[in-house]
């Protein structure tokens, strides 16, 4: 198997980049679509905050399909809980965090920490 390019997405992206990852993805824009300029202003803002897309495929995918408004909704955050604990000066932070979802019609609750 021959070598394959790989279109990366960073702030320094354009209109090409998204249009070309929008094909990969299977998702129908074109150049004029108003939505394109509005992609590629939501990546430059939130790059500026330091999310990074460049090996976050999955993630940009999804940034792509919340502003076409395809989107598909697999959970409804129902409740959260973080607890934060510090007891000494020289020991790492602890944390706890526990959620409440409903996927599909069941509700599920997790607990890390």
């Amino acid at each position: 198997m021959g070598n394959i390019q790989r279109i990366l997405i960073s702030d320094l992206s354009g209109k090409s980049n998204i249009l070309a990852k929008a094909k990969q993805f299977g998702l129908d824009l074109e150049s004029h679509d108003p939505v394109v300029l509005e992609i590629v202003a939501q990546l430059k803002e939130l790059e500026s905050q330091g999310f990074q897309f460049e090996g976050a495929e999955a993630s940009f995918e999804l940034l792509m399909r919340k502003a076409i408004g395809t989107r598909r909704k697999y959970f409804d955050l129902l409740a959260f809980r973080v607890i934060d604990q510090k007891f000494k000066d020289n020991e790492p932070t602890q944390a706890e965090a526990t959620i409440k979802v409903r996927v599909g019609g069941h509700t599920e609750h997790t607990a890390v920490g």
